[in-house]
């Protein structure tokens, strides 16, 4: 699991259009603010998740540029093997949490259809 924060999107790229509708996106205490679109752009959904982690306090519990090489359970604890990354280091440590939460989707790494001769395309990707 990476939990890298990625600046570098231009800003083009912010008003592409998702593939999931506010109704599946939207936390069930954090509805989209009116005017949303039905699939939100990835700027709509960057808004969103900003302002719900400053409406919900969470952005404190997170750990951006970590990732995670390892859950194992040891007696009523989980103990998550984490590494987080600075341009000059990377720091190897041990967490234990009551409840672990995974989780995969959209936000992780784009997954590209295999299409015979995609290289050879010469238009926009």
């Amino acid at each position: 699991m990476d939990l890298t924060l990625q600046n570098s999107t231009p800003d083009h790229m912010l008003e592409d259009s998702g593939n999931s509708s506010i109704y599946r996106s939207a936390a069930r205490d954090f509805p989209f603010s009116e005017g949303t679109d039905g699939f939100p752009t990835s700027g709509q959904m960057y808004r969103y998740l900003e302002s719900y982690c400053d409406n919900s306090g969470i952005r404190k519990h997170i750990q951006l540029n970590t990732r995670v090489h390892g859950i194992k359970r040891d007696r009523n604890e989980w103990v998550v093997d984490v590494e987080t990354s600075s341009e000059s280091r990377s720091t190897m440590r041990s967490e234990r949490f009551d409840k672990v939460m995974v989780v995969t989707g959209s936000f992780s790494k784009p997954k590209y259809p295999k299409i015979e001769d995609l290289d050879l395309f010469e238009g926009p990707k």
